[in-house]
């Protein structure tokens, strides 16, 4: 499962310095900015339950308990000259064991220690990131507001970013991840050029540099240092009858800055048109209607992927948030007009179009009834049947990053177990259909 990352406010406020609010912070005066950030209160649990979850504390811990065991298998050694020869094996070894418990202190150090330099005000964010890689997630996707949820100018204007907001403080994650956990993760970035602008060509080493920039990584290197690459960069394109994407997708990978290529937006024909091109496409993307997996196009598209080692994502495969267990019941759809206003273009938008053209609220409420049905038979919550439904049509799943709190999101780690029968894949089909 793959995570898109979108954050509600602007890298600006969310990467500034601004210092921790107080708890009953005075009321600021006329003209003065708001103090930024989470409270000091909050910060001071915060931060010890994550140094306390961290690899490097878990690592120091198990070494001290491994290194106590080992010392208490010494005492037990009897005395005398027969067994001189095994204490002094147990002491060598106990020996090496606190050397190694040296090393795992000073990295637990270095995670207490890191915390300092960071913004405060991003803390929040971090932490539910980090809860997400906890539940099994180890795969990114820098996202953003997107077409058909967005406006005219974000979409089309020129020189815009897409995705330069999310980049900047996702690479905070990064970094956090790194000094904290073990497991590595994949990071997916992506590209849309503008292919209706006439009398321009798209400069693609200047776009990955910019990637690079708001990542944190230096344009210029070092004598011998090796060159950053991103994981995987995704090319959308708006039409592949206008302009030239095989050409832009080998243009991409000629600045050897891109580790591997995705495409999102291709129906059959683009894709062919890579495959004989000899581009390498490592996943596709695919941005299909709810209930698309069951339409024949899009079981052609999945079954060329397949045949030439394309790996397949679904994007928003949980509608924003919609398509959970929280839903089952609702009289109507959250930003309904008799019910609480919902911002246009965030990231349940795109869910509320995607079901008013599965035939409305009513009709995806029998889909989240089946769901339900499942899910009570199987003891695991919705949306992992929904996901695992996914996975087994040959599809990774691309989920939203749960703006209400982790705790609205299941154990991904459950998925690595297939639950499903095939009486349960085969009534699932039918409510999507």
């Amino acid at each position: 499962v793959l995570l898109s990352v979108w954050f509600e406010e602007s890298s600006e406020a969310l990467l500034s310095d601004a210092a921790p609010a107080e708890e009953e912070a005075e009321e600021p005066e006329e003209g003065a900015a708001a103090p930024t950030g989470p409270s000091k209160d909050t910060l001071y649990k915060l931060i010890p339950e994550r140094i306390a979850q961290s690899d490097g504390m878990n690592d120091f811990n198990n070494m001290k308990k491994t290194l106590m065991q080992a010392e208490a298998d010494y005492n037990e050694i009897p005395g005398g000259k027969e067994m001189a020869e095994a204490k002094e094996e147990k002491m060598k070894e106990i020996e090496g064991l606190k050397e190694q418990l040296a090393n795992f202190e000073n990295k637990f150090l270095e995670v207490k220690a890191s915390w300092d330099p960071d913004p405060k005000a991003v803390a929040p964010w971090m932490n539910t990131l980090m809860d997400c890689a906890t539940k099994g997630v180890y795969t990114f996707v820098a996202g953003g507001t997107f077409w058909p949820c967005t406006n005219m100018m974000n979409a089309f204007g020129t020189g815009k970013d897409l995705y330069a907001e999310c980049e900047k403080v996702l690479s905070v994650y990064q970094k956090r991840h790194e000094i904290e956990r073990n497991v590595p993760n994949t990071y997916i970035f992506k590209l849309v050029p503008n292919v209706f602008q006439e009398g321009e060509t798209f400069d693609y080493n200047a776009a990955i540099d910019k990637i690079f920039t708001n990542w944190g990584l230096p344009l210029e290197l070092e004598e011998g240092v090796k060159p950053p690459k991103l994981d995987v960069l995704v090319l959308y394109w708006w039409d592949v009858k206008e302009g030239d994407p095989v050409a832009a997708a080998k243009a991409i990978m000629a600045t050897n800055k891109v580790k591997s290529l995705g495409l999102s937006n291709f129906p059959l024909e683009g894709l062919k048109m890579m495959v004989r091109a000899g581009v390498d496409v490592a996943l596709v993307e695919l941005c299909v209607p709810l209930g698309g997996l069951e339409h024949e196009q899009t079981k052609t598209i999945m079954a060329f992927c397949q045949l030439h080692g394309m790996k397949i994502v679904l994007s928003n495969a949980l509608l924003g948030g919609l398509l959970t267990s929280t839903h089952v019941g609702r009289v109507t759809c959250p930003g309904d007009p008799f019910g609480t206003a919902m911002d246009p273009i965030g990231p349940v938008a795109e869910g509320r179009l995607l079901v008013q053209n599965f035939g409305g609220w009513k009709a995806f409420q029998g889909l989240l009834g089946t769901l339900s049905e499942v899910a009570k038979r199987h003891s695991v919550p919705l949306e992992l049947v929904a996901l695992r439904y996914y996975i087994n049509r040959g599809c990774f799943p691309v989920i939203g990053v749960p703006w209400l709190g982790v705790d609205t999101m299941p154990d991904i780690s459950k998925l690595e177990t297939d639950f499903l029968e095939p009486s349960d894949m085969s009534q699932i089909s039918k409510a999507f259909y």
